[in-house]
């Protein structure tokens, strides 16, 4: 999964939104792309907040709210990027340095939102 999410940190996540037919109305679209720009910062912040105190159960929280509001602009990649540390979070205890990896893993998110 690393290779993939890699090879695509170069696109833009909202390359593909399309949420209500921009030719009827672009500034309405602009709105809500502006909008979830924000709104995937503070999700990012909060993300990496929890992550540098150990608190694991807010992060599944942050992690999950920002899946949804990604898969509702069909910004995959950062869905992607996000399904990736909910799997490092489920197996938790089962792997070997888990931070490490969650910090990786948000470090490859950080990178898309930066797309935005």
């Amino acid at each position: 999964m690393k290779n993939t999410l890699e090879a695509r940190c170069d696109l833009n996540p909202l390359d593909r939104f399309d949420p209500v037919s921009p030719q009827r109305k672009p500034e309405l679209a602009a709105d809500l792309r502006a909008l979830f720009r924000e709104s995937a910062g503070q999700d990012l912040v909060a993300i990496e907040q929890a992550l540098a105190h150990g608190d694991y159960t807010s992060m599944k929280q942050h992690v999950h709210r920002f899946k949804g509001a990604a898969m509702m602009f069909d910004a995959a990649v950062i869905v992607e990027a996000i399904q990736h540390i909910e799997a490092i979070l489920h197996a938790g205890g089962m792997m070997t340095n888990p931070d490490y990896k969650l910090a990786y893993a948000c470090g490859l998110l950080r990178r898309q939102v930066g797309l935005l």
